[in-house]
């Protein structure tokens, strides 16, 4: 009797059961399509940003069941810390509970320190693998998306170099003859204005000129002679040729590969005029430390310091802030630094607080 009575509450009870279990359930897989869903459209917003993907899908991971999330990006050169700090060990020393995993490959790279959250148990295990999966892959298409991206366009470069190259030397060539037959011109009123005009601007455009045929006539930088200058007088003479004011202490003597350190150090000028004080000069110290050179530039715009992902983006190719700007400007003039004289062109934080490029070349 006493079980026929209880048979219905039992009854009652496994329905409630079941019911809610059935409802959380449910529940766990709208979270779960809700965050996938998520990841999806911030992976869209990217739009082959790794930093900008990884960024914006942390709080998501998170919430997903993640308790720690670190990645250390090889970023062209550079590396980027990113997500919760690893105190007292790298990204790709495995914790006890975490998965390292490793992404991409040649000048981009990530290594992922990934911690689930100790409660996770059954389902919410179950699910977080899921999001984790998700995760990792969108990760590694950013990853092979930017790589690509770079591949293509440098491939478009240089299917423009030729016509570019044919161009520009045609240009200097025309200019070097120009300036030399002005002088035997001037039995003219009118050619007389032009020369006057003209007389001003051609020697600093043939110096140019006569640099870019030296460049592109260069068939291998290793056979070519380094040449041995005074670095004020060649920053004074880039300077001139992009109209950019430069206030300059100190000197030393430099031997380098005169082309492609006069290109890297027109690069990083070309920079203040895009982004600088126009109205202010740049101010550049030069200092000789014996086993190397080393060659700070600054201008009143470079006031607060940089954060690690500025340093690191601001030589990222085909990354810039400039509406106007391809991106390559900096990363051109680390890479003719490197190559001209061994050198190493950073943004540095300096200690009144504003950062500077510095250039650093080694002798010997």
């Amino acid at each position: 009797m006493e079980l026929t009575l209880l048979l219905p509450l039992i009854l009652v009870v496994a329905g409630v059961t079941l019911i809610a279990a059935a409802y959380y359930l449910h529940m766990q897989a709208k979270e779960v399509e809700y965050l996938i869903q998520q990841l999806v459209h911030l992976d869209e917003d990217a739009r082959n940003d790794p930093i900008e993907f990884i960024k914006s899908t942390l709080a998501w991971m998170k919430r997903a069941g993640a308790d720690k999330l670190h990645v250390r990006l090889n970023w062209f050169g550079e590396v980027l810390q990113l997500g919760d700090t690893v105190s007292g060990r790298s990204a790709d020393q495995e914790e006890k509970g975490c998965e390292v995993f490793s992404l991409g490959e040649g000048e981009l790279q990530a290594t992922v320190l990934l911690c689930p959250k100790s409660s996770l148990r059954g389902e919410r295990e179950a699910l977080f693998q899921v999001v984790k999966q998700l995760w990792l892959r969108l990760l590694a298409a950013q990853l092979n998306g930017r790589v690509a991206q770079l591949h293509l366009s440098q491939q478009q470069m240089q299917r423009y170099e030729m016509f570019y190259k044919h161009d520009l030397k045609n240009l200097a060539q025309f200019l070097t003859l120009l300036n030399s037959q002005i002088d035997r011109c001037d039995d003219s009123e009118c050619v007389l204005k032009l020369v006057n005009r003209l007389r001003g601007v051609l020697p600093s455009l043939e110096h140019r000129a006569q640099r870019i045929l030296r460049f592109l006539t260069q068939k291998n930088i290793d056979t070519a002679e380094q040449q041995t200058f005074a670095l004020s007088e060649r920053i004074q003479l880039v300077a001139r040729m992009v109209d950019v004011q430069v206030a300059i202490e100190g000197d030393a003597t430099l031997k380098a590969y005169e082309a492609l350190f006069e290109q890297g150090l027109q690069g990083v000028l070309e920079n203040f005029i895009h982004h600088g004080e126009r109205n202010e000069p740049v101010r550049i110290w030069i200092e000789d430390q014996g086993v190397g050179v080393v060659m700070r530039l600054r201008d009143a715009s470079m006031q607060q310091p940089l954060t690690a992902e500025q340093r690191v983006r601001m030589f990222e190719p085909f990354w810039t802030t400039s509406e106007s700007g391809l991106g390559l400007g900096l990363y051109l003039a680390r890479q003719n630094f490197a190559r001209a004289c061994h050198g190493r062109l950073d943004a540095v934080n300096m200690p009144d607080g504003g950062w500077a490029f510095e250039l650093v070349c080694p002798k010997g």
